[in-house]
This record gives C-alpha cells, structure tokens and sequence, in this order.
C-alpha cells in the first residue's frame, strides 16, 4: 500500500472503522465505502465472505486481504 492505493473495509472489523480509515490516512492512503474499478485492494474481517463488496472485488480482480494483514502493514508502516 503506498499513497496511490485506495482501499475499501468491509465487515465488521475489530477496531471502530474510522479509527482504521484515520490510520491510513496518517499514511497517506485513501479509502472508499464502495469497490470501483479504481479500488486497489478490499480489507476484509471475513476474507471467505461472500459480500457484495467481496463479490465485486473479485469480479474486478481487486486482490483481497485480511484485518490481521491490514493490521502488519499498518504496524510496520509507523515502525
């Protein structure tokens, strides 16, 4: 993920998503409620989920990753 990116949440993730959103702002990374085509990457709580968002996601090829992996790189990035 780098200033380019922008990223979706669905699910309900652990943390309160605009707590999620605010860290990937500090980030420089811009999130969206909706998957566009311009969508770079969905984070899922339930990455097997069949939501429409997941749905969309892959039908765009969009790559799909979990909280725990959106959480690593968030924690990499401030380290």
């Amino acid at each position: 993920m780098d200033g380019s990116s922008l990223v979706v949440l669905t699910g309900e993730m652990r943390r309160p998503r605009d707590t999620i959103e605010a860290d990937l702002a500090r980030l420089g990374i811009r999130t969206a409620r909706a998957v566009t085509k311009k969508t770079t990457l969905l984070i899922a709580a339930d990455v097997s989920s069949l939501s429409g968002k997941a749905r969309k996601a892959t039908q765009y090829g969009i790559r799909i990753a979990s909280e725990d992996a959106l959480e690593a790189a968030i924690a990499h990035a401030a380290a």
